[in-house]
């Protein structure tokens, strides 16, 4: 991955989770309040976003505290 480049799991058409960004982010990473998600982030950023198919359905949960991975 490029400093400029995202790179998202997607499963059967859909995207999952975890999403990698590069530096170039980092900022607007950590500008993320509350249970806002980056999703912004890759809609603005395009072609930038590379997917990689994958066969485990697992990514499209998205487990970000440890009361959402009780759910999974």
């Amino acid at each position: 991955m490029t400093p400029d480049g995202i790179v998202a799991p997607v499963y059967s058409g859909k995207r999952g989770h975890p999403v990698g960004f590069g530096q170039k982010f980092f900022r607007g990473l950590l500008e993320l309040e509350g249970g806002v998600g980056a999703r912004h982030l890759l809609q603005e950023s395009g072609s930038s976003v590379v997917t990689v198919e994958v066969t485990d359905k697992g990514v499209l949960k998205d487990v970000d505290t440890p009361d959402d991975l009780a759910m999974v």
